[in-house]
């Protein structure tokens, strides 16, 4: 059994202040994270530069974070790992911070769509180039063949 958060639990408590997801505007409910985020350092006192520095984390991208601005971070695995570690060096439950950011940036993000390329189909038949090119090969070392059985030479005969 894993200690990861379901999805249930984390819209249950979508903002530490114990306030429900459906309580503020569509803007605060996006925002919630960020804003969650922020204020936890600003309770504990914690400098932005000193926290980046410990988690080798840009300040950019932690402002960015707070901010909730979600284009000036890089792809969503490394924001995901971002917010993760930076709740975990704030002292809250990481898991929980990452899914609700997770589901934030679902919303704001589209999910990407793959297109692999599919092979060519290959038929068991050969084409006719080929069936072309290998009849002719075979005439002419056939006639080869022909050619020096009937002048009753040998290959030994013909090199010096």
């Amino acid at each position: 059994m894993t200690d990861r958060p379901s999805r249930k639990d984390v819209d249950t408590d979508r903002l530490s202040g114990g306030t429900a997801a459906g309580d503020g505007d569509a803007d605060d409910a996006k925002d919630a994270t960020g804003q969650e985020l922020r204020q936890r350092r600003e309770t504990l006192g914690a400098d932005l530069s000193e926290i980046a520095e410990s988690l080798h984390i840009r300040i950019e991208y932690l402002k960015a974070l707070e901010n909730s601005d979600y284009d000036a971070l890089p792809g969503s695995a490394y924001a995901v790992g971002f917010v993760r570690s930076y709740a975990k060096h704030l002292g809250m439950e990481s898991d929980k911070v990452a899914l609700r950011f997770r589901m934030e940036i679902e919303g704001e993000r589209p999910a990407l769509r793959l297109n692999f390329p599919q092979p060519i189909t290959e038929s068991r038949i050969p084409t006719g180039a080929i069936v072309l090119v290998t009849v002719l090969l075979a005439m002419a070392i056939y006639g080869l063949w022909f050619y020096l059985n009937a002048r009753d030479l040998n290959f030994a005969d013909i090199i010096p």
